[in-house]
């Protein structure tokens, strides 16, 4: 989760901007260097938005770094950056907890149970 696909780099180099050599070591330098750019924990480029009564995080287009990339990446380059940017953003978060699970059913719990378990706990515990 969070990781930064290879493969559309070495396979698809040839039609980014910034090759001025097809071979596999400029492939490689875009990708560490769009890896790094993925792994900084101090740039998040995501905007909030409501849908309905949800709220979701997604990408700001607008934002520099995301600008950038677009003009330098091919489709499928950028769409592997977003990727790894959108699943660090679920998974890999230091600031939450994104999910409570429920163990004994295989699934998520919902907030009712959590409530329902904590108070249980709360008032077995003197």
């Amino acid at each position: 989760m969070g990781e930064l696909d290879l493969a559309p780099f070495c396979d698809g180099y040839h039609s980014t901007k910034r090759a001025k050599k097809n071979t596999l070591m400029n492939a490689i330098d875009f990708w560490l260097e769009c890896k790094y750019l993925v792994e900084d924990q101090n740039w998040h480029p995501f905007t909030i938005i409501t849908v309905g009564s949800d709220i979701k995080e997604i990408i700001d287009e607008e934002d520099e770094k995301i600008v950038r990339l677009k003009g330098e990446c091919s489709k499928e380059q950028y769409h592997a950056v977003v990727t790894a940017l959108n699943e660090r953003n679920q998974y890999n978060s230091a600031d939450c907890m994104q999910e409570i699970w429920n163990f004994k059913e295989q699934r998520k719990a919902s907030l009712k149970e959590c409530i329902d378990y904590i108070l249980k706990e709360c008032m077995e515990d003197p």
